[in-house]
């Protein structure tokens, strides 16, 4: 188990002292003085809201970048399914990959509440972008393609949200940044 010494496979009534917790082989607890169980399982700090948040605004830019860079890359190929010029499609895509860097510099300078707040905001406005865009395209494979792209920017609105209730509930009183 996590956090526990001794020998697994001795009987632990044969331990000679009368206090459990002193016991190596006793099983741990949630008790905060133990210093057992509490670091294995139950909450902790390893999924709050303030890593929560930090990780979906990465993988948000991580995901801006690839999805920026395969547009501006592919704009050619992709305004033929889409009634748009090849220049404009690879402006975006170029758009996009800023604004990946973008949200990476509002990860370093800005409190986490905001930066999750605007970057929240504007996947909101693209997803509903996206969505419009689907409907101009011409075969049913390039709208539901164009709609994934769509439920994806949702999902990480979505996850910023989820981040932003987290540290409304939890605050992390030891970051710098959580009282913004």
């Amino acid at each position: 188990m996590c956090g526990q010494s001794g020998d697994e496979g001795s009987d632990p009534r044969t331990y000679s002292s009368n206090n459990p917790r002193n016991d190596p082989r006793a099983v741990p607890r949630n008790d905060p003085g133990s210093g057992l169980g509490r670091k294995c399982s139950g909450p902790s700090r390893k999924w709050s809201g303030d890593r929560i948040g930090r990780l979906s605004l990465r993988l948000d830019a991580a995901y801006c970048t690839i999805l920026g860079a395969g547009v501006a890359l592919g704009a050619p190929r992709i305004a033929t399914a889409l009634p748009m010029s090849s220049w404009l499609l690879a402006a975006l895509g170029l758009g996009v990959v800023a604004w990946a860097g973008l949200i990476l510099v509002m990860l370093s300078r800005l409190p986490l509440r905001t930066a999750l707040r605007l970057v929240m905001i504007a996947n909101l406005f693209a997803a509903a972008a996206v969505a419009a865009v689907s409907t101009t395209g011409a075969a049913l494979l390039v709208v539901l393609a164009v709609l994934a792209v769509a439920a994806d920017i949702t999902l990480f609105a979505g996850s910023q949200a989820f981040a932003l209730r987290r540290l409304r509930r939890f605050p992390d009183p030891h970051h710098p940044r959580a009282a913004a």
